[in-house]
């Protein structure tokens, strides 16, 4: 095998070529930003954008509509779970939120599993009391303890 280096070839552009001892008059900043003419660098043009900034906590609460319930019921179960407990979030039938968010936002606001059975949202633990909380905080006016 021989040790001789190959040479490099030279990459050259629009009226420019890049080489070791060529100096280039653009900066790269100009290169990848587009704003280049024939004459030189266009100055930037300052762009006004209204941004529309809404918070996270009241986009969940208008997606499942917990804010407008005026009264939601817990339970305690075992029956039928295999001696394990949960509790229970009953919510009146003739409301018309949305089940699925709403056992979804208590899931991520509590910490523990969720899911809907029955028309209820079943959470998974003996969480009554951490589930009345998170509850009248967002908005429902009377959350009923039961067994």
């Amino acid at each position: 095998m021989s040790s001789v280096k190959k040479k490099r070839k030279l990459t050259s552009g629009e009226g420019f070529t890049l080489g070791a001892d060529e100096n280039l008059g653009l900066s790269i900043g100009a290169l990848f930003r587009g704003d280049v003419n024939n004459e030189g660098l266009l100055p930037p043009v300052p762009e006004e954008k209204t941004v529309k900034v809404k918070s996270i906590d009241s986009e969940k609460e208008n997606e499942s509509g917990i804010s407008r319930l005026s009264r939601v019921s817990l339970q305690r179960q075992t029956a039928g779970r295999g001696g394990k407990t949960v509790t229970a979030v009953i919510v009146p039938k003739e409301s018309n939120i949305k089940r699925d968010q709403l056992a979804k936002e208590m899931r991520k606001g509590l910490g523990c599993g969720s899911f809907v059975e029955n028309g209820n949202v079943i959470l998974q633990g003996d969480i009554c009391d951490r589930a009345r909380e998170w509850l009248l905080k967002k908005g429902v006016k009377e959350v009923i303890s039961g067994n």
